[in-house]
């Protein structure tokens, strides 16, 4: 048989203990000081990794642009840096930089050297406005380079002379002042290819 248990409305229920319950006021104001230290923290990461990821930019495209100048450079055959190197002081190499803004295309940039076979002929470092973006309204990445043009001619082993170039270049990045200048350099080395002329 079954036993069924009825409760009249008249009757008091049972009483049931409640296990659940709201959040104080005070947990309340302890988990949103929590999540807004939190928030503070990712916002300050997240600007910190702009200002780096600019930074990054800046100097991915000054290295371009260094390793742009020493391809024409490589380009260049051993007799004519030799007559580079011959011209002494008034020696300077001339390389074409893109840039949209002018008619053709490119820009002539001439870089004078400075150092020649370890002398300093000239401390003043040749200064370039570099275009970042094709975009002829957009800033232009400000650049300084510094040429040393040193002729070896070793003396054991194959003896097959060549030039050592070494381009110091600068830039500075978006914000800084000028005396926060980034240096970095490239080196290339160039034999001659035809010892018997």
């Amino acid at each position: 048989m079954w036993l069924m248990q009825f409760t009249h409305p008249s009757l008091p229920r049972p009483s049931i203990k409640k296990t659940q319950r709201g959040m104080t006021l005070v947990e309340v104001m302890v988990s949103a000081t929590i999540f807004s230290f939190a928030s503070i923290a990712l916002v300050g990461l997240f600007i910190q990794n702009q200002r780096f990821s600019s930074y990054l930019g800046f100097r991915s495209q000054s290295i371009t642009s260094s390793l742009t100048i020493l391809e024409q450079l490589r380009f260049r055959q051993y007799p004519e840096l030799e007559d580079i190197y011959n011209d002494g002081n008034a020696g300077s190499i001339t390389i074409d930089m893109i840039d949209p803004s002018v008619s053709g295309g490119y820009s002539t940039l001439t870089i004078p050297i400075n150092v020649r076979d370890g002398v300093k002929v000239s401390s003043d470092w040749t200064t370039a406005s570099i275009v970042v973006d094709p975009d002829t309204t957009a800033p232009k990445l400000p650049m300084r380079f510094f040429f040393m043009l040193t002729k070896v001619k070793p003396t054991t082993g194959t003896q097959v002379d060549l030039f050592e170039v070494v381009m110091l270049y600068q830039w500075l990045t978006k914000g800084q002042s000028s005396s926060q200048w980034q240096t970095s350099n490239v080196r290339l080395i160039v034999p001659n290819l035809n010892p018997l002329t």
